[in-house]
């Protein structure tokens, strides 16, 4: 990894879109939403592979999740679980094609928690 190239550089500066970026260290979901800072709920279950804990890290951030057991996180860290899948192409013989799955990364369950107003 050695110096960047003059176009590298110029391609930096150059705006690639029109869109405007959230601030920095505003948290935003995937589709650029704000996120509230709701609290939830969540169970993230294991599996006969894999019952070790589950790392997340959110801007600097890092939480540790034991599996199976039901901890209350921030809204922030439940979107990272929900954008962690694994897209995979399978191979169907009886109809010679293949088709994308998508699986969960860490399979939970999120239940809001709800504030009294």
């Amino acid at each position: 990894m050695g110096r960047p190239t003059n176009a590298e550089i110029a391609a930096r500066k150059s705006p690639v879109t029109n869109e405007r970026l959230p601030q920095v260290g505003s948290l935003r979901t995937l589709a650029n939403e704000p996120i509230s800072g709701r609290k939830y709920r969540v169970t993230i279950y294991g599996d006969q592979n894999d019952k070790g804990p589950v790392d997340l890290s959110i801007m600097g951030y890092n939480i540790r999740i034991k599996r199976d057991e039901e901890v209350i996180i921030d809204e922030a860290y439940v979107e990272v679980l929900k954008n962690a899948v694994i897209e995979t192409m399978q191979w169907d013989q009886d109809t010679n094609t293949s088709h994308m799955t998508r699986r969960m990364v860490y399979p939970f369950q999120a239940t809001e928690v709800l504030t009294a107003a």
